[in-house]
């Protein structure tokens, strides 16, 4: 779908290839689509490159070979053509780069985890990484990483592994299958899962504030797309004013502009508590006439003056 739209049906579909049971990774820049996946022996990761925004693909070419099962991979591509796919062999991430159209040898990352349960990529200065997995005691993670552009971080170097959100052992909590993504800030989507008493796989969502860099590891606290369910993730694409957000089975589609709400003439409280390191706004809103129902996330309480919205 080169142009899609609010009455795009995303009904027409062509099989490429046959694959093995992993992930797949796809980076575009333009019109240029790079889609790499592994290989129906479970090691051998491949990649078929578009030029026309996927209408049609090159024949397939190897860009590595595992020493064990390709379990997850990322990919990230830069507007000059250097392309950057990660994938995970066992508990080890290793990377495939090219440059001026040659692809290097993997290597290995030089991180240590237990397991990995997900790997997400996106370029932005540097390329940022996000990893899902266990550490040494079992404790489930989500961690943010960057493999270094010269930016924050040496060419072709790793940061060490900075903590996102974590959940204890023994909690039956895991997180899988990140996705990141930079239509006008970093944005991530990841799985949650419980495996408990009335288990659930439920997708979250979390972005940085409009200034911070990727090293700074500064996000939103991550919260549930309560209206969604999903296994395998979400993926987050852009372009123009818009982004479209998707599962395997649906895609929506937002404005990446939202504009501008005057309200001041229907304030009823305003209290704000700043702290060193966190802080909190309360605004009340008269809603007398349903007029904020419709923006979402507003809650609407009854007082003896009138319903008031939130």
């Amino acid at each position: 779908m080169t142009t899609p739209g609010p009455s795009s049906n995303f009904a027409s579909w062509t099989a490429l290839s046959s694959v093995a049971n992993a992930s797949i990774a796809v980076a575009s820049s333009g019109a240029n689509v790079l889609l790499f996946y592994v290989d129906t022996d479970g090691v051998t990761v491949r990649l078929r490159e578009s030029s026309d925004h996927g209408t049609t693909f090159a024949a397939a070419t190897t860009i590595a070979t595992a020493g064990a099962n390709v379990e997850w991979m990322a990919a990230a591509l830069k507007n000059d053509g250097t392309a950057l796919v990660i994938y995970s062999a066992g508990a080890v991430v290793h990377t495939v780069k090219r440059n001026s159209g040659v692809w290097g040898s993997p290597a290995a990352w030089s991180n240590s985890v237990a397991s990995i349960t997900g790997l997400g990529c996106v370029y932005q200065n540097d390329f940022n990484v996000a990893v899902a997995g266990t550490d040494a005691v079992g404790n489930a993670k989500l961690w943010t990483a960057i493999y270094g552009d010269g930016y924050s971080q040496a060419v072709g170097a790793w940061a060490t592994l900075s903590e996102l959100t974590t959940a204890n052992a023994g909690s039956n909590v895991s997180f899988h299958a990140p996705f990141l993504a930079y239509p006008d800030v970093f944005r991530l989507c990841f799985v949650e899962k419980y495996t408990g008493t009335e288990a659930y796989s439920r997708p979250y969502f979390s972005y940085s504030p409009a200034t911070a860099d990727y090293v700074n590891n500064l996000w939103r606290e991550p919260f549930p797309l309560l209206d969604l369910a999903s296994s395998f993730g979400l993926s987050i694409a852009y372009g123009g004013s818009y982004a479209w957000l998707s599962s395997p089975n649906g895609v929506w589609r937002a404005a990446l502009d939202t504009p501008a709400l005057e309200v001041t003439v229907d304030v009823t409280e305003l209290a704000a508590d700043d702290r060193p390191g966190s802080g909190r706004l309360r605004l009340s809103l008269h809603n007398g006439d349903g007029r904020y129902l419709n923006l979402g996330l507003v809650r609407t309480r009854s007082f003896a003056s009138g319903p008031k919205s939130e």
